[in-house]
């Protein structure tokens, strides 16, 4: 599925000044990078008054606005959607999405150090590596904050390069269901034996089927 790499670290510790800088350098690379950012603030981002937060307040379940600049989705009623089901719901036409926070989420992460001897990757699972100006003991990966060409180039060897879309993942009424690998490849061979049978849909690469409401 679409490799996810968290960005962690304390307040203003730069995590969003690495993000901005790798999603422009992936994107140079010809990657199509979604960006997801996590806070525990509640923010208004639909502004009261206006059409779509009137459908909402009425009790629409999701509300879009699209314009000439792109498109706005609402969705008053998933404030606590899993990390993992929000990419597989809004992100699976990207190649890769890059997280701020999440940091109790299932996977890799590099972790920000703005000052010496302040962390949190002992608090933390799946650090794979270190962004720090200063010198860090650590048997991982230290990268310097401005090495965003070594930081992207290690993200497209590891997530990209290696990267496989054939994994199949499974959420039955909002709960994810662990597969066996066994059922995995029947069930993503079975559906990949169908659709390529189809007119115009030989060799599909990204597939996202969706049953029930």
């Amino acid at each position: 599925m679409v490799p996810v790499i968290c960005i962690a670290g304390g307040s203003n510790s730069g995590k969003t000044t690495l993000i901005v800088e790798l999603v422009g350098e992936l994107k140079c690379r010809g990657y199509c990078v979604g960006v997801v950012k996590h806070t525990h603030h509640d923010v208004d981002l639909d502004t009261p008054g206006k059409d779509t937060s009137k459908y909402t307040v009425a009790g629409a379940g999701a509300a879009a606005l699209i314009t000439k600049s792109g498109l706005s989705f609402f969705r008053p009623d998933a404030p606590g959607l899993p990390l993992e089901e929000i990419v597989e719901e809004y992100f699976t036409w990207c190649d890769i999405v890059v997280v701020e926070g999440f940091k109790d989420a299932d996977a890799p992460k590099l972790e920000v150090r703005a000052v010496p001897g302040v962390h949190t990757e002992n608090n933390i699972g799946g650090v794979i590596g270190i962004v720090a100006a200063h010198e860090v003991d650590t048997e991982l990966p230290v990268y310097a904050p401005d090495d965003i060409a070594g930081i992207a180039g290690m993200i497209e060897r590891e997530y990209l390069q290696k990267g496989s879309r054939s994994e199949v993942k499974l959420w039955v009424d909002g709960e994810f269901i662990e597969l066996k690998p066994f059922v995995k490849a029947f069930v993503g061979q079975t559906v990949k034996g169908m659709i390529n049978s189809l007119r115009g849909c030989k060799k599909p690469e990204k597939i996202r089927l969706k049953i029930g409401r």
